[in-house]
């Protein structure tokens, strides 16, 4: 399974028809051999990740659009079982900026 995984599409099926493995999905990632044993393995092992680099992800949260800001009026905050603070926050106010 290691080797099939390593190899091209064509190789890799050979290798497995070889092993008497059986793809019931005709994917490598679910195989079953003559026993009757289940063998799963990740996308991820099969395929290098993709797009999981910390700059691509920034990149693509940069480019959402940025909601309506809606303004919720009163926001009850606890500080003490007999302090609590009330403040008008919105949607786009984060718990850095209540801090």
């Amino acid at each position: 399974m290691r080797n099939a995984c390593q190899e091209n599409n064509e190789t890799a099926k050979a290798l497995i028809l070889a092993a008497d493995l059986t793809m019931p999905q005709n994917s490598i990632s679910f195989c079953i051999d003559q026993a009757g044993v289940y063998y799963r393995i990740p996308i991820a092992c099969i395929n290098d990740p993709v797009n999981y680099e910390k700059d691509y992800q920034n990149k693509i949260l940069q480019e959402k659009i940025r909601p309506d800001e809606k303004n919720v009026v009163g926001l009850k905050i606890r500080m003490l079982p007999d302090k609590n603070m009330t403040e008008d926050v919105s949607n786009l106010t984060s718990i850095a900026d209540l801090k």
